[in-house]
This record gives structure tokens, C-alpha cells and sequence, in this order.
């Protein structure tokens, strides 16, 4: 059970994490708490495995990646281990769910630096594990990524929004990545926590702030603040919903459905896939997420739709404390 002093916390880490030097402190104004007592919660959360993480998601575009969901049809107990110790170890994979349809029961996400990479990499798992059924459906464009839970309404809730299509690399803006890919990780719980990695790097401390913000405008960072282990926080259940649409029901989508997480349209590389608008939903129920999946299929006309829950998580997310 989280406490209403808690609930609050995260609340706050989640959606109003400030883009300044000195975010911990002021939270713990706003919560008129001292920043020592707000330290202790937060490490106390982390340490239960409540906050996963506190940093923000680097757009895989930004380093010149591509992304695809692969579904999988691998009914044999031994070939899923199998499957599922590969991909553990695969740092490009970051989601891996078995799930309710008839055909592929296994749904993960890979990353890799080029379609063509992607496509071996794939060929070879299958391979590996045995199966000939699967589908390569390619991230065409994300519309919206925003991993957020609203512990009031015991639902995944953000604000509409829209990422540009074209993402700039770190090489395009002349930047390394190493420091954001520390920060990433986790922000230190301190009075002013970029002040270390900013030494370390080469910048000032205001300099390094002012290049997060504007990383954060371009979309190159996205989803900054806590990220929640739902189970933690009785969000118990997510559906990935699939509808018959096109980009621009994708659109809409984003805009409309503030309890959609990813919202991303998705193109078959290899055999016929028809559900190619796609979004996420996370809830305490499969009622609520019944009703998002509702609303976004009326407000596109209609069209038909899936939702697919995840039974067993083959690859669960890092935590920070791990």
C-alpha cells in the first residue's frame, strides 16, 4: 500500500519533475516537506522497486536506430526459455511479453542500426529457437511515448502530444551521448544533482541543464521524471491495443487518448498484418482498459480493433537499484 505522503511523491516525480538544477529541492518545497525527508521516501520507493527509474527515455532515433515489434509463434515450453535467455541478453530488446493471440504468443521489441540488421537478427532467433511463424512490423513513426501513471485515477494517463518525425542524431547536433545516457539512468537524489556529471564531462552545471531542455524540446529525450513498476502501485494489467487504421487515426489517437502510453504506427516487413495503428494502456483493470480501447476505436469510425494482454513479462524492465 503507498501512503498518501508517497502517492504524492510520485505523483509529482512523474508529472512535474522540474528541468532546472536544483528539481529535487523545489518538489520538496511544493510538497512543504524538508529535501532530507523527500530523500529518504524516494530511496525507500527505490529500494522496494516502486521507482524503476528517475531520467527520461533517449529516442532511439537520436542514435540512428530503427525499431520493430516482432510477434512470435513458439508454443514449446524449452524454445520460450530458450527465446527468453537471448533476449536478456540483449541489451537492443526492450520489452518481451507472452500474449493472448491464437497465433504469436510472443510479443518483443528490438532495436538495431539498420532494417536490414533487424531483419538477420531476427531470422537468426527464429532460427535459433526453432519457430517459422513471426512477423516483423516496423516502427514507421511514434506519435507519442509517455510512460506515466495517474495513482488518483489508477490508470496510465499524460498529456496530448505529437513528436516530430524527424528526430536529430547527437552527431547532427555535435553532442556527446555519454552524459545523457548517465542521467538516463538515474538522476542523483541530491541538492543539485547534474552538478557531478557535468564535471565530469566537461560542461557547467547550468550549461548541462540547458542542454537537457532543449535535448527534451527536440524530443531527443522524452518521458523525463520517475518511472513506476505499476504492479508496485496496483496498476496490474496492460493491453496492447491494435486497431485497422492508418497514420493519421495514429494521430488522433495521440492527441485524444491521454491514457495511451506509446502510440506508434507499424508496418509488416514480411507476411500480412492489417491492425497496424497500435497504442498501449495501462490499468488496475481490464475494465478501463476495455473502455480506452472503446473510445479510440469510436473516435477513428469505428474500426476494428484487439486488445492483446500480456500474461507473463519475459524481460522486466531495469531498475535502477539493480
Amino acid at each position: 500500500m503507498v501512503s498518501d505522503l508517497d502517492k504524492k511523491i510520485l505523483m509529482e516525480l512523474q508529472y512535474r519533475f522540474p528541468l532546472t538544477e536544483t528539481p529535487y529541492t523545489e518538489i520538496a518545497e511544493r510538497l512543504e516537506i524538508k529535501f532530507e525527508d523527500l530523500k529518504k521516501r524516494i530511496e525507500a520507493l527505490r529500494s522496494n522497486f516502486t521507482i524503476k527509474r528517475i531520467g527520461f527515455n533517449i529516442n532511439y532515433k537520436a542514435s540512428g536506430k530503427v525499431a520493430a515489434l516482432v510477434a512470435i509463434r513458439i508454443p514449446d515450453p524449452n524454445a520460450k526459455e530458450t527465446l527468453r535467455k537471448i533476449l536478456l541478453k540483449d541489451p537492443e530488446v526492450t520489452h518481451n511479453y507472452v500474449r493472448n493471440h491464437e497465433v504469436y504468443n510472443i510479443w518483443f521489441v528490438i532495436k538495431r542500426k539498420s532494417i536490414e540488421d533487424l531483419m538477420a537478427s531476427v531470422e537468426e532467433i527464429a532460427k535459433t529457437v526453432g519457430s517459422k511463424e513471426y512477423l516483423v512490423l516496423l516502427g514507421k513513426r511514434t506519435y507519442k511515448l509517455s510512460v506515466k501513471f495517474d495513482l488518483y485515477k489508477g490508470i496510465s494517463w499524460s498529456e496530448p502530444e505529437v513528436l516530430p518525425e524527424k528526430i536529430p542524431t547527437f552527431e547532427e547536433l555535435g553532442l556527446r551521448k555519454e552524459p545523457f545516457s548517465e542521467l538516463a539512468k538515474w538522476i542523483p537524489v541530491t541538492e543539485r544533482p547534474y552538478r557531478e556529471v557535468a564535471a565530469k564531462y566537461g560542461y557547467k552545471e547550468e550549461e548541462l541543464v540547458g542542454l537537457i531542455r532543449e535535448l527534451y524540446k527536440k524530443r531527443v529525450l522524452r518521458n523525463i521524471g520517475a518511472t513506476l513498476e505499476g504492479s508496485r502501485v496496483g496498476i496490474v494489467r496492460d493491453g496492447m491495443v491494435v486497431l485497422k487504421g492508418s497514420e493519421e487515426d495514429c494521430l488522433r489517437i495521440a492527441l485524444e487518448i491521454p491514457e495511451a502510453t506509446h502510440v506508434v504506427y507499424r508496418v509488416p516487413l514480411n507476411g500480412e498484418w492489417e491492425h497496424r495503428a497500435y497504442f498501449m494502456a495501462h490499468a488496475d483493470s481490464e475494465e478501463k482498459i476495455e473502455g480506452v480501447a472503446k473510445k479510440a476505436s469510436r473516435i477513428i469510425g469505428d474500426k476494428d480493433y484487439r486488445i492483446l494482454y500480456s500474461v507473463e513479462n519475459l524481460k522486466p524492465g531495469t531498475h535502477s537499484n539493480e
